[in-house]
């Protein structure tokens, strides 16, 4: 639990302590009738206070899910932890496939924004993360196998972006995506290019509200 948390549930738990104690000094530390509806108090003070803390931390991981990326600095940031992975991912026995589920695994675990690896000799998406059901509805193997057919607003922009794309460089852009709902959404991207390993060459796209 976060320092701030852990102090407003000492301020809340000292709070639901405070009436009782009042109650109890004004009937006497020996009444037991006020004794009892004090520690009854208490008790259900505390247990209300076990039963929010978790409804608050979901709505907070709730909304991360979403998008906690919302500067392109923070984008940035991501991309390049994710090119990284990418340029030093290589397997000991020297199989593609092992490096790429590795890769894919690594990339899951990433927060905060919709991740996809861009093949540009295939010309398609082959890996979204699971953020993109929160942003977009699309479980991420559908949204990765339709994603062409997604882009409602930005396509010439993307397809510049990519035949652009160098080695260190990043490009900024805005697409139109289409949500599961039918509705267009414009979401922000920021394009990489992988520079070694077994994924040298294709784009990493982080896309972000």
């Amino acid at each position: 639990m976060p320092l701030s948390s852990r102090r407003h549930f000492v301020l809340i738990y000292c709070a639901f302590f405070a009436l009782p104690l009042c109650l109890m000094a004004s009937q006497g530390f020996g009444n037991r009738y006020a004794l009892f509806w004090s520690a009854l108090y208490a008790v259900g003070g505390l247990a209300l206070l076990f039963l929010l803390f978790p409804v608050r931390r979901r709505a907070v991981e709730a909304r991360q899910a979403v998008g906690g990326i919302r500067t392109q600095f923070e984008a940035s940031r991501l991309l390049m932890r994710c090119l990284s992975m990418a340029s030093q991912r290589r397997s000991r026995f020297g199989s593609s496939a092992i490096d790429m589920r590795r890769l894919f695994e690594h990339l899951q675990r990433e927060r905060g924004a919709a991740i996809g690896l861009f093949s540009r000799t295939e010309e398609r998406l082959i890996f979204a993360n699971s953020f993109v059901e929160p942003l977009f509805g699309f479980s991420p193997d559908r949204f990765a196998r339709d994603f062409s057919e997604l882009i409602e607003g930005g396509r010439e922009q993307w397809e510049d972006a990519l035949a652009n794309l160098s080695d260190g460089s990043e490009i900024a852009l805005r697409l139109v995506l289409r949500t599961l709902a039918g509705e267009g959404v414009v979401v922000h991207c920021l394009l990489g290019l992988v520079g070694d390993g077994p994924f040298r060459g294709m784009a990493v796209a982080v896309f972000y509200r």
